[in-house]
């Protein structure tokens, strides 16, 4: 039985069944074309595509170049993007002036009013997107931001500082409503009322808790007991000489401005040498917190330079 089946290279050769019959068992569908005679097109239509010069039929005068890839499948009518210059555009002779949507669009392209502002949406719409991202949940959607302080967010601090300096021109000077006024006695009396009746009930206040016994890193008042006599500038003076007036954390050298003396123990009636480091103002600020660490990282630091000097 003779094959009905004619190679598309232009030939008129017909494919023989049995190519036929394998080629459609291993790929389910019937070959196009004999062995050897694709390339062979392919590499014909090359050479005679070269010799061409064809234009974009939009008009601009454009020339189209020849790609051998993609000889087989002829010449391309127009250049890049050039066949949608011959549909007519949709806004074509309308403006944010005549068009409701154009004037939405470039509300919302300014940040005057988002794309959706007066348009609630519907309880089919609120239910589909609820269920969309509960469904995310389940299959193991994580949050960008989880267990990421704010400060960590990309952009945090920029953006929060340039909306304060924004803020800060809208609101100074004479752009501040209040500028130029000054409280009436009775509009005094009135907010020192709604503040009592704020805190009425209340047995500590929430700035009481920000100090004295109710902060969390309350000593017993022993910030208030005075230092010794003996810890004085002459003292700070031989520390900060036997560090070279230099910031044992941060490695910035004394200037003007005189770096601190630390108390390592966080003792400050312990004035042994060995207690005592000199920290430029920030680092020494920046120790407040996590004092355990700092115990421990200092007293190594120490150590550590007395086995290198031994």
């Amino acid at each position: 039985m003779r094959s009905l089946i004619r190679c598309k290279c232009g030939c008129e050769e017909t494919i023989p069944c049995n190519i036929v019959a394998s080629f459609k068992l291993k790929n389910n569908r019937v070959p196009n074309y004999l062995s050897g005679h694709f390339k062979r097109m392919k590499e014909s239509n090359k050479q005679v595509l070269e010799k061409e010069i064809h234009f974009c039929a939009c008009g601009c005068g454009g020339i189209i170049s020849f790609k051998p890839q993609y000889a087989w499948m002829g010449w391309a009518k127009f250049l890049r993007a050039h066949a949608m210059q011959l549909k007519p555009k949709w806004n074509k002779g309308l403006t944010k002036n005549n068009n409701a949507l154009l004037k939405k669009m470039s509300e919302a392209k300014l940040g005057i009013s988002p794309a959706n502002k007066g348009i609630p949406m519907s309880p089919e719409l609120k239910k589909k997107v609820s269920d969309s991202i509960k469904e995310g949940f389940k299959k193991g959607r994580i949050v960008w931001n989880k267990n990421k302080p704010m400060s960590e967010t990309p952009g945090y601090y920029e953006n929060s500082k340039k909306a304060a300096i924004e803020n800060g021109k809208k609101f100074t000077g004479e752009n501040n409503p209040f500028y130029g006024k000054k409280h009436t006695a009775e509009s005094l009396k009135i907010m020192g009322i709604k503040s009592s009746l704020a805190n009425k009930g209340r047995k500590i206040l929430w700035v009481d808790k920000l100090s004295g016994k109710y902060h969390w890193n309350w000593q017993g008042g022993i910030s208030d007991y005075p230092y010794p006599k003996t810890f004085n500038s002459a003292l700070k003076n031989i520390i900060r000489k036997r560090d070279n007036f230099v910031c044992r954390l941060c490695g910035i050298t004394q200037e003007s401005k005189l770096h601190a003396v630390h108390h390592i123990d966080y003792d400050k009636f312990n004035i042994d040498i060995s207690n005592l480091i000199t920290l430029c103002i920030s680092c020494h600020a920046k120790t407040n917190k996590n004092r355990e660490h700092w115990k421990l990282y200092f007293k190594n630091l120490l150590n550590y330079n007395k086995e290198n000097v031994a």
